[in-house]
C-alpha cells in the first residue's frame, strides 16, 4: 500500500473513530461466531464471581459497515459498587482495515477494557489494548495498558488497585456509579466527547505517535504530511 493510500486510509479510519458521539444497538452473540464467543463467556464467568453485574451486548453502529468495520461486539459489565465499566470485545475486521493497522503497526485481540468516571471530570482506564498505549493520553485521562496477552483478571486487579490509589490521593472526589446499561453507555459517550476533541485538535495522529507505532522515522513524516495534504484536499 503507497503512502497516498495508506494516508487516505488513516484519515477515513480516524474520522470514523473520532466522532463526538457513537452510537450503539442491542446484539446476541450468536450472530457473532466469527469471534471467540468462548473468550466472552469465560471472562464474563469469571468477572461475574467477582461480583460484576452483566450489564448486555451491545455492537457499535458509528463504526460497522463499508471497509472500515471491526466486525466485533462489547460485552459490558460493572463492578459490585458500580463504579468499574468493564469492556470485553474481540476485533476482526476486514482485509482493508487489518491492512490499514498493520501499516501503522496496530494490532487487535481479545480485549479487555476497565474504566472509570470520577466527579472532577477525570477519567481511568487499564486496558490491555497495548498499541493504544503509543497513542498521547487526552487531558484529564489516566491510562495504563498491558500487553495484549495479559489475563482479563490482571487487568482488573490493576484497575482496582489504581482507582484506590487515586481516591486515596485525591480526598472529596469520588467515581461515578453505574447502575444501568445506559448509565454505563452514557459514561461511555462523555469519555468519546473527550477523546474526539483531542484527537481532532492535534490533527487524529501525530508524526511521533506514528514512530511509536512502529513506522520508521522516514515513513512517519510521509504518513502524516500526505495525512496533512488529504485533509487540505477534502
Amino acid at each position: 500500500m503507497n503512502t497516498t493510500v495508506a494516508a487516505k486510509n488513516l484519515k477515513n479510519l480516524n474520522e470514523r473513530i473520532y466522532v463526538p458521539r457513537h452510537e450503539y444497538r442491542p446484539v446476541e452473540a450468536s450472530a457473532f461466531r466469527h469471534l471467540d464467543l468462548r473468550f466472552y463467556d469465560k471472562t464474563r464467568d469469571a468477572f461475574v464471581a467477582q461480583g460484576c453485574t452483566w450489564l448486555g451486548d451491545v455492537e457499535n453502529v458509528s463504526l460497522k459497515g463499508g471497509a472500515i468495520d471491526f466486525r466485533t461486539f462489547i460485552r459490558f459489565l460493572v463492578s459490585a459498587d458500580r463504579t468499574i465499566c468493564v469492556g470485553l470485545y474481540h476485533p476482526k475486521p476486514k482485509l482493508l482495515l487489518r491492512v490499514v493497522l498493520r501499516v501503522i503497526g496496530a494490532r487487535s485481540d481479545r480485549t479487555t477494557d476497565c474504566e472509570s468516571e470520577f466527579s472532577n471530570g477525570a477519567y481511568m482506564v487499564t486496558s490491555n489494548a497495548a498499541d493504544a498505549g503509543k497513542l498521547n493520553s487526552p487531558p484529564g485521562f489516566d491510562m495504563k495498558y498491558f500487553p495484549v496477552k495479559t489475563p482479563p483478571e490482571a487487568v482488573w486487579e490493576a484497575h482496582g488497585q489504581r482507582m484506590n490509589q487515586y481516591l486515596a490521593s485525591n480526598p472529596g472526589v469520588h467515581a461515578t456509579p453505574m447502575h444501568t446499561s445506559d448509565e454505563a453507555l452514557e459514561m461511555q459517550h462523555r469519555m468519546q466527547t473527550a477523546k474526539a476533541a483531542y484527537r481532532k485538535g492535534v490533527g487524529f495522529v501525530s508524526e511521533d505517535e506514528l514512530r511509536r507505532l512502529g513506522a520508521n522515522p522516514r515513513e512517519a513524516a510521509e504518513l502524516k504530511q500526505a495525512m496533512k495534504d488529504e485533509e487540505g484536499n477534502s
